[in-house]
């Protein structure tokens, strides 16, 4: 015999066959183990003993052998059938739409498929067929229809699948005749390879069993070559409910052998490993999961080191300041900040208040000015303001720094704190542990400002020793007091300012507008007083005029400040009395403030996670950031000495429940 070659429907590999035996039979695909069922003919004598037509047909043979028809629902047998006889209405009306000629053929199967075509089944009707039967019939198909749905639902709420029900009913007669056969994936794709591919749209069955079953429905579970099966409906009908052990699969005989494909491919690839892919690809995703105890992350705000702008064009100080003025009257009281912008605008020079440093020394930058000169230059008329309020100015870096006086001169001081101002300061291990907070918080570990002495008369006592400026005295002195009082010592000016930080407002500066307007209109929708550090802003490239693209709506102020000045490598910082300073990034990154916070309150959980952060954050010390942190000061608070975006993460743990 002249080999020939198949193709598996599962796994869509080619198979030849060399031996005769084989013909007819139903063996396992050497390299799937699935069902493939040899032709019964050569395909070239198949070819010859039935020529294609214009219209598809089928033979009365095969569609004995189509396990989906359901031929013996109404009593009728196959072998009845097969035997020709005339005395079938069926036979008889098929024969009526026969041509002439077929009388004088012989009753061959061959001849009766070339009669019994598609167009005779379109008009076909049974005539033996009562009124009784029908109404049989319509009962019969409400009570199958009834009893399926009731099985579907049953299994539905259990977990099972409507296949297993279908195979596992095999008692149920009356169910299963209404039910096309459940095949394995390999049976009935090698069944349907041999069909034409418009024999799934019309039923064999030689009775009336178009009423009972549905062709749509039967399309849909059926497969052809243009209805192939998903992957999930073979996934169904492959799966088996049985108590008995599973017998191995035959071997493949000898004469049917596997052949390679030429150029194999992705497209070689079974469509079931797709399908659970599909299945699984939304547990595969990667996105955190949203807990409420997890640990904080900090926003540090972004420098422009890898886009540094030129700074901006300086400006002459020392003519503006050799301006003078004719006439100059002010007689009521008006802000310090706001004299000084008038006078920046008559001698075009940019002042920046050292709000640390007036923090420190207990001064405000909004304090009442007034004055009355004539013919006056704009330095003489400064000093004579400043000097009153114990402020001093310096021209540093092409501005006019405004600070306290006392900061002003850079001699070291050392000064014994006795423990008349600190009530805990009565034995060694107090001063020392003192002086170890000093120390963390307001130095680096290269350096040492404050120490444990004994009293000179006594011995017993100890008191505070601090070497430093003006200035880092001053440090130590607002912290000693923040530690003695609990009540007004605890938190920080980011926390103080949490609250103003959270209301709501909206921007429209999307055609641009320069920094200064954005920065006065933020000014006058929020109750915080905005003030630029133009000295650090002028250094970065940017001048009160350069442009800004910004827009939200309903957003918070904090918000509105991450987007306006996070673009242009710029922040913010709060200060003292309600300021909030416009700064560089890197200023605010450099410039450390302390907080006391009182942590008791929150979750233990959420309290842990935020410890880990810090401690982390200190470790690491990423972008030069110097973070130092005290756990646990003698009265249970933690100390915290850090940049202010580390001190507003602080302060949304302790404000979010």
């Amino acid at each position: 015999m002249q080999p020939f070659s198949i193709q598996c429907v599962t796994c869509k590999s080619k198979l030849t066959v060399s031996k005769p035996a084989l013909l007819g039979q139903i063996l396992v695909c050497p390299k799937c183990n699935s069902m493939v069922q040899i032709p019964e003919s050569h395909p070239s004598e198949t070819e010859i003993l039935a020529p294609a037509s214009d219209s598809p047909e089928v033979s009365i043979a095969q569609q004995h052998d189509d396990h989906t028809d359901t031929v013996e629902d109404f009593g009728y047998t196959a072998n009845q059938i097969s035997a020709g006889s005339t005395n079938s209405p069926n036979h008889q009306d098929a024969s009526n739409h026969t041509s002439p000629g077929s009388d004088k053929a012989s009753p061959s199967v061959v001849d009766s498929n070339d009669s019994f075509n598609q167009g005779t089944l379109s008009d076909w009707a049974d005539t033996s067929a009562t009124g009784k039967h029908k109404k049989l019939l319509a009962i019969f198909s409400c009570i199958s229809a009834l009893i399926l749905i009731g099985v579907i639902i049953t299994f539905s709420l259990t977990g099972e699948k409507a296949s297993e029900t279908a195979i596992n009913n095999q008692d149920n007669s009356q169910v299963q005749n209404n039910q096309p056969e459940q095949k394995g994936p390999a049976e009935e794709d090698v069944s349907t390879q041999a069909k034409e591919p418009n024999e799934a749209k019309t039923t064999s069955d030689e009775t009336s069993n178009e009423d009972t079953v549905d062709p749509e429905t039967e399309e849909q579970d059926s497969e052809t070559p243009t209805n192939p099966k998903t992957p999930s409906k073979l996934e169904e009908n492959t799966i088996q409910v049985s108590d008995e052990p599973e017998n191995p699969l035959p071997v493949a005989p000898e004469g049917l052998i596997p052949e390679t494909p030429n150029n194999p491919g992705n497209d070689d690839m079974p469509e079931d490993l797709n399908s659970v892919i599909d299945d699984l690809a939304p547990f595969l995703n990667n996105a955190p999961i949203d807990v409420a105890d997890a640990a904080p992350v900090a926003k540090l705000p972004m420098t422009n080191n890898d886009t540094p702008r030129a700074p901006a064009t300086p400006v002459n100080i020392e003519g503006g300041l050799s301006f003078t003025v004719p006439e100059m009257d002010i007689a009521n009281p008006i802000p310090l900040n706001q004299f000084l912008d008038f006078l920046g605008t008559l001698g075009n020079i940019p002042f920046t208040f050292d709000f640390e440093s007036l923090e420190l020394a207990n001064l405000s930058h909004t304090a009442g000015v007034k004055h009355n000169s004539s013919n006056q230059t704009i330095e003489k008329i400064l000093m004579a303001v400043l000097n009153p309020l114990q402020m001093a100015h310096q021209i540093e870096d092409g501005h006019v720094l405004i600070s306290a006086k006392s900061h002003t001169d850079p001699t070291i001081n050392t000064i014994v704190y006795k423990q008349d101002l600190v009530d805990t300061l009565k034995d060694e291990e107090t001063a020392a542990t003192l002086s170890d907070i000093i120390n963390t918080l307001l130095t680096t570990a290269d350096s040492q400002i404050a120490k444990p002495i004994a009293d000179d008369e006594t011995g017993e006592i100890f008191h505070l020793e601090i070497s430093g400026n003006n200035r880092t005295q001053d440090k130590v002195r607002q912290l000693l007091a923040r530690i003695a009082d609990p009540v007004t010592g605890t938190g920080s000016y980011e926390s103080r300012s949490w609250t103003q930080y959270q209301k709501t407002l909206t921007m429209d500066f999307s055609n641009g507008a320069p920094l200064l307007q954005v920065l006065i209109y933020l000014n006058s929708n929020s109750e915080l007083q905005l003030q630029a550090n133009w000295k650090n802003i002028w250094q970065s490239g940017w001048t009160p005029k350069s442009q800004v693209k910004i827009a939200t709506a309903d957003a918070s102020l904090q918000d509105c400040l991450e987007k306006t000045l996070g673009k242009t490598g710029l922040s913010y910082i709060a200060r003292a009395n309600g300021v909030l300073e416009i700064t560089t990034a890197e200023h605010a990154l450099a410039a450390n403030q302390i907080g006391l916070y009182d942590i008791s309150k929150m979750p233990v959980t959420k309290r842990d996670a935020l410890v880990n952060t810090l401690n982390q954050l200190t470790k690491e010390e990423e972008n030069d950031i110097s973070i130092r942190l005290i756990e646990a000061l003698p009265d249970g608070r933690l100390g915290l000495s850090a940049p202010a975006a580390i001190h507003r993460l602080v302060a949304k743990q302790l404000k979010e429940k």
